[in-house]
């Protein structure tokens, strides 16, 4: 198993207020952005030394971090070889996006359900600026939804909205969590099986061209992904609590100060053999939600 592609998160500063946010994220929040940043670039050369080549900036909203162009052209200068950027569209910079190989942005329904979500009344127009933007520079976009009970048919029209935005390649529709702002918010996680109903509509409402995604697995889709390939956890860097982790704060964390590839790559691998293990004892079952499972299995005991 080999760790090829992390996610670091700059800050935990956000320029918004959204009811579904994991991190219970604040624009006012104090951290040292002259220390994060030294300690990024430091963890960039450490990384790339290791054999990463591909890593994602987050937060937070990590276009909010004062030195994001700077790291991002330095991770580039180090040798990377795809530097990507996850942020909710608030703020367009353009020299940002011209730099990033690929873009993932947050969308939540259309302008009322969006704003409503998002917690400002200006949130849709500026991510259509933003979308709008990576589209005329022909960006590889990526959009993540997040559903709820209060925005789920959106996405019918948001498909539709978007057949005109051929660099959109990929639209992946994750349930709200339990924590974070999110574990006392009025929105409500829904139930996955109506998301696999509406994926082949959604599909042929873009003619095809944008694949949509959801947590929601077919027992065909575990075997032949999960049982038959390595399993591919996220790993994060959180700069601001300066440690890092393999897809979960209640599976594997450690100190950035304590960062050992070697170490990485054991756990990933153990971690990987306990998931397909786990996952052959569920192949009866017809669907499996994928993101449900996981954080089941790696839930901490109360």
């Amino acid at each position: 198993m080999k760790c090829n592609r992390v996610n670091i998160i700059l800050t935990h500063r956000c320029n918004l207020n959204c009811k579904h946010c994991y991190m219970n994220a604040s624009y006012n929040v104090d951290e040292d952005f002259d220390k994060i940043f030294l300690s990024a670039k430091q963890l960039l050369l450490t990384l790339f030394d290791g054999g990463v080549n591909e890593i994602m900036f987050t937060g937070g909203e990590c276009t909010t971090f004062p030195h994001i162009v700077e790291l991002v052209k330095y991770a580039k200068d180090i040798g990377f070889g795809k530097v990507d950027i996850f942020t909710n569209g608030m703020i367009l910079n353009k020299e940002l996006f011209d730099l990033v190989d690929a873009c993932y942005l947050s969308i939540d329904g259309l302008e009322h359900n969006h704003n409503f979500v998002r917690g400002n009344n200006y949130s849709f127009k500026n991510l259509l600026k933003t979308l709008d933007y990576l589209k005329e520079i022909d960006k590889i976009t990526y959009l993540q939804f997040t559903a709820n009970n209060y925005n789920v048919d959106d996405l019918y029209d948001i498909s539709k909205m978007l057949i005109s935005y051929l660099n959109v390649r990929k639209v992946k529709i994750v349930n709200q969590s339990n924590e974070g702002r999110a574990l006392n918010s009025e929105l409500e996680p829904i139930n996955l099986y109506k998301i696999k109903d509406m994926l082949p509509i959604l599909y042929e409402n873009t003619n095809y061209h944008i694949q949509f995604l959801s947590d929601l697995w077919s027992r065909y889709d575990v075997a032949n992904y999960y049982l038959n390939t390595e399993i591919i956890l996220p790993i994060w860097f959180d700069l601001v609590d300066n440690e890092y982790y393999i897809y979960t704060k209640d599976c594997f964390v450690n100190s950035i100060n304590k960062f050992d590839m070697t170490e990485l790559q054991d756990k990933l691998k153990d971690i990987s053999l306990e998931v397909t293990n786990h996952f052959k004892t569920k192949l009866e079952q017809q669907y499996m939600d994928v993101e449900s499972t996981l954080a089941n299995m790696f839930k901490k005991e109360e």
